[in-house]
């Protein structure tokens, strides 16, 4: 799949129903990127049986990809999960490439994430380290503030510098 060759949008959706929002998008032939994490949960209590589950990084989205301009609210009467879609007042937002090659990068990355390693001193502002686990694997960022469990940093996404806190021990040295 070639993502320059669709239009992406962030699709809101019935919370706890990324999944099934997805594949109903492409029962319509319609793309789409959700990224998750699988982890490994216990059954039940006290319990030494384990099981697979899919944890969703973007809660109540699904990346969706159009190959022409959707009438978005038969595509809504279609998958009645589908609430809306991300906009800044000016109707449905296109998401730009990059970050759309990122959203895809970071599903291929998650299934193979790599086991954190502590640092061995504290983490000073301007400090470089890379995530290891979450929705910003693989990338390398520059520590704003840090505290003991924490670092505070700055990055661009969806058109906007967002504030971001990630825990140290989903960071590694750079």
């Amino acid at each position: 799949m070639n993502l320059a060759d669709y239009t992406w949008h962030a699709v809101y959706c019935r919370p706890q129903f990324e999944l099934k929002t997805a594949y109903r998008l492409g029962a319509l032939d319609i793309r789409y990127i959700v990224p998750a994490e699988k982890k490994w949960v216990e059954v039940g209590p006290g319990s030494k049986k384990k099981r697979e589950k899919a944890s969703i990084v973007f809660p109540k989205y699904v990346f969706a990809g159009f190959s022409q301009i959707p009438h978005w609210q038969e595509l809504r009467e279609r998958i009645p999960t589908i609430y809306g879609y991300m906009e800044f007042g000016r109707g449905p937002e296109p998401l730009r490439l990059e970050d759309v090659e990122w959203l895809a990068h970071l599903r291929d990355r998650l299934l193979g994430a790599e086991q954190p390693r502590p640092f061995e001193e504290t983490l000073e502002p301007g400090a470089q380290v890379r995530v290891i686990r979450g929705p910003l694997t693989g990338q390398v960022l520059t520590v704003n503030d840090a505290d003991a469990k924490k670092i505070h940093t700055f990055r661009e996404f969806l058109g906007a510098m967002r504030l971001v806190e990630i825990s140290i021990d989903d960071l590694a040295p750079a």
